[in-house]
C-alpha cells in the first residue's frame, strides 16, 4: 500500500455548529466604522459584511471565493474599499456599501492595502510593498477613484496612514507590529510620526515597544492609537504634538487589534478576544458586540483532502498494525494494510502532535496538545477495548497533565505502566497512565531527547552542559540514583536509542570533521570483550535461544490485535556496567556528511540511521 496515492484525510472547514437560523460571528477581523459611527464593516469567512455599531444580524457584502478583508468606508458612507486576493494577489477594490459588482483600482504585483480616503472622496490611499525588490517594505500612495496611475505619497516606508479631515497633516506608523513577536523590543517595533505634505515627518511616539493604528479626531487636535507601553496592547490617545499620552482602556490578556474611528470621532471599533468592541469616546466605555450572520455556509464544515506528503510524525503499533499520524495539527489514524481514509479521533481547531502509542495495544494512544491553552498531555482511547481506536464510534479524551506549565514529548514505556514526558524546558518526569503518582527524574535546563530502555528501568537522555556541550546519559526510570554521563565527550552528542534486548545503546556524535556519525556501547562489558568466534557462536545460537523467525502466528493473518494482547510482554532486565563505559565506545559510520541514529535491528546486528550524504 502507497500513502503516497491512498491516504485521504477528513478535514473539518468550519469550526463552529450548524443551525436553522442565525450564527454568532466567531474573530471578525479588520472592523471599520461608517463616518456617522453608526455601522461597521468587517471581513469574516474572507468576505465583506456590514452590520449596525449596537450589534445584531450582519450583512454580506462580498461573496467571491477569494480573501477580502480590511473595509474602509468613503467619507459620504456609499462606498467601501477593501483588499481582495481574487487576482492573484491582494489588490484594492471599490464596492457600494449596500452591495454590488466591485471595481478594481490597483493592479501591481505586491500586496496593496486600503489605508483612507481623501476628504472630497476622489483619491484613495493605500499601502503598497510597491516597486522595490529590497527592503521590500510598505510605502503609502494614492490613485484616483475612478481608476489611474497610482502616486507615492510619502517618501519613506509606512504600512498605516491615517488624514486628517481638511488633509493639512497625517500621521503614519513607521516600522512593523507583527503579530508573532508580542513584547518585541528592537528597532523594527513601530513607532507614530506626524507629516505635513511638503514637510519632514516628526517622531510622536518614540517608546521602544509597538505604536501603531494611528486615528485622527474631526478636529485633528487628539490623535488616537493602539500600543503596548504596558505589556498589552490597548487603546491610547495624545494631543497632535505627542504630549499628554493617556491610556483609554485595560485589557490584559492578548489586548486589542486593528482599531478604526468614525470621521464623526465619536466612536472606535476595535478587535479583541474573539469579538468586536465598541469605545464611545464621550464616555470612554466600551462595549462587546453580539453580531450573528446566516448559517449557510460557502463551503462545506467536511472535506476530503488526499495527502501524499507533510506528515509530520508517526506512529506504530506494536503489532506494526495501525499507523498514527500527525498532520497540520491533526492526529490521523489509518491501518497499514487497508489504508485510504484516515480516522480523526479528537478533530479540534488547537495543535496536537508528538502522538505514541500504548505498547502492546492499539486502542489507546498518548499526545501533546494545546487545546487548553499551554501544551499539555493528553490520552486518547477507544470506546472498547477489543475495537482499536481507528473504529472508536466515541473516542475518549482524557487530560493527563494540568499544569500551569508547558508539558509536552510524552512517550509510553515498553511495559506501560508509565509515560515519560517533558515539562518546561528541562525537566524530565514520568506518571501513570492516569495521570497520578507524577515524579520528576531529572531537573534539567534543556529539552532532553530521550528513550526508555526495553525494561523500562533506565531513560537514556541528552543533556547539554552551560557551556552547551551535549552528552548522553543514563539515569534509573524512578530518579532512584543520579544519572552517569555515558558519551563524555566536549562536542555534541545526541539522540539515544536502545538495542531490543538492551544489551547496546547507540546515538549520534560530532567527534570527527565536525559531522555527526553513529556511536554505540555495548552496556556489559562482557560483550565489549567478546572475540570473533564467540560472537560468531552467539549468532548461530541467537535465533535458536529466542524460539526462531516464526513470523505472523495468527490464522491469515487475522486477529493479530487480540493474540498481542494475549502474549505477555516479557524482557530480561537491563544490566549496565557503568565502570570506564565511556572507553568502550566504538563507531559505526564514517560517511561525508551527517548520520543519526534511528534503531537497532531487533537481532542486534544492524543499525538504521538517516544519512545527509
Amino acid at each position: 500500500m502507497s500513502f503516497r496515492t491512498s491516504l485521504f484525510v477528513v478535514v473539518f472547514a468550519a469550526l463552529f455548529t450548524i443551525h436553522a437560523f442565525a450564527e454568532t460571528v466567531f474573530m471578525p477581523r479588520t472592523p471599520a466604522l461608517s463616518p456617522d459611527g453608526n455601522s461597521i464593516a468587517f471581513s469574516f469567512q474572507g468576505d465583506i459584511w456590514t452590520v449596525s455599531s449596537s450589534g445584531g444580524e450582519a450583512k454580506r457584502i462580498t461573496v467571491h471565493p477569494g480573501y477580502e478583508f480590511h473595509p474602509v468606508w468613503s467619507p459620504d458612507g456609499s462606498r467601501l474599499l477593501f483588499a481582495s486576493d481574487r487576482y492573484g494577489t491582494f489588490d484594492v477594490f471599490v464596492i457600494p456599501s449596500g452591495g454590488g459588482i466591485p471595481d478594481r483600482l490597483t493592479y501591481a504585483q505586491p500586496t496593496d492595502i486600503p489605508q483612507a480616503w481623501s476628504s472630497d472622496g476622489k483619491e484613495v490611499y493605500f499601502a503598497s510593498r510597491g516597486q522595490f525588490d529590497y527592503p521590500m517594505d510598505y510605502q503609502i500612495y494614492k490613485v484616483p477613484v475612478t481608476g489611474g496611475t497610482p502616486f507615492r505619497v510619502i517618501d519613506c516606508f509606512a504600512e498605516e496612514f491615517a488624514p486628517t479631515s481638511d488633509g493639512k497633516f497625517a500621521v503614519f506608523a513607521i516600522g512593523n507590529n507583527w503579530f508573532g513577536r508580542k513584547g518585541y523590543r528592537g528597532t523594527y517595533q513601530s513607532d507614530l510620526y506626524r507629516w505635513n505634505q511638503g514637510g519632514e515627518p516628526v517622531p510622536i511616539t518614540t517608546h521602544a515597544g509597538y505604536d501603531s493604528d494611528p486615528m485622527v479626531s474631526p478636529d485633528g487636535n487628539t490623535i488616537y492609537f493602539r500600543s503596548d507601553s504596558t505589556g498589552t496592547f490597548n487603546l491610547w490617545k495624545m494631543n497632535r504634538d505627542g504630549s499628554g499620552k493617556t491610556q483609554l482602556t485595560n485589557f490584559k490578556d492578548d489586548g486589542i487589534r486593528n482599531a478604526r474611528i468614525a470621521d464623526a470621532g465619536n466612536r472606535i471599533v476595535m478587535e479583541a478576544d474573539s469579538s468586536l468592541y465598541l469605545f464611545d469616546v464621550a464616555s470612554a466605555k466600551q462595549t462587546r458586540l453580539e453580531i450573528s450572520v446566516a448559517s449557510d455556509l460557502l463551503e462545506n464544515p467536511v472535506q476530503f483532502r488526499p495527502f501524499a506528503n507533510n506528515v509530520d510524525e508517526l506512529s506504530v503499533t506494536s503489532d506494526g498494525s495501525e499507523y498514527a499520524m500527525a498532520i497540520r495539527g491533526e492526529l490521523a489514524l489509518v491501518n497499514r494494510e487497508v489504508g485510504g481514509r484516515a480516522t480523526l479521533p479528537v478533530p479540534d481547531p488547537a495543535r496536537d502532535w508528538q502522538v505514541s502509542w500504548k505498547p502492546g495495544v492499539s486502542d489507546s494512544l498518548v499526545f501533546t496538545t494545546d487545546r487548553w491553552g499551554k501544551q499539555q498531555i493528553a490520552m486518547v482511547l477507544s470506546d472498547s477495548a477489543t475495537r482499536p481506536l481507528r473504529k472508536a464510534k466515541h473516542p475518549k479524551l482524557v487530560r493527563l497533565t494540568n499544569d500551569t506549565s508547558e508539558c509536552h514529548h510524552a512517550q509510553w514505556s515498553p511495559l506501560g505502566d508509565r509515560i515519560a514526558y517533558i515539562r518546561n524546558n528541562g525537566e524530565l518526569r514520568s506518571m501513570k497512565p492516569d495521570g497520578s503518582a507524577d515524579q520528576l527524574i531529572f531537573n534539567g535546563w534543556n529539552e532532553e531527547q530521550y528513550s526508555w530502555s526495553p525494561d523500562s528501568k533506565w531513560i537514556a537522555f541528552t543533556h547539554e552542559d552551560y557551556d552547551y556541550n551535549s552528552d548522553i546519559w543514563v539515569i534509573p526510570s524512578d530518579g532512584s540514583a543520579p544519572p552517569v554521563n555515558i558519551s563524555q565527550h566536549p562536542d555534541e552528542d545526541a539522540n539515544p536509542v536502545w538495542s531490543q534486548d538492551g544489551r547496546m545503546l547507540a546515538w549520534s556524535s560530532r567527534r570527527h570533521q565536525n559531522q555527526f556519525d553513529v556511536y554505540f556501547v555495548y552496556l556489559q562489558r562482557l560483550d565489549d570483550e567478546r572475540s570473533s568466534d564467540e560472537w560468531k557462536e552467539w549468532e548461530k545460537t541467537r535465533d535458536k535461544r529466542n524460539g526462531g523467525d516464526k513470523g505472523d502466528t495468527t490464522k491469515n493473518g487475522k486477529d493479530k490485535e487480540k493474540d498481542h494482547r494475549k502474549k505477555k510482554i516479557e524482557i530480561d532486565t537491563v544490566k549496565i556496567d557503568f565502570t570506564d563505559i565511556h572507553r568502550r565506545i566504538r563507531r559505526i559510520s564514517d560517511l561525508p556528511g551527517d548520520e543519526f541514529a534511528v534503531a537497532i535491528h531487533p537481532k542486534g546486528d544492524k543499525f538504521y540511521f538517516t544519512a545527509d550524504v
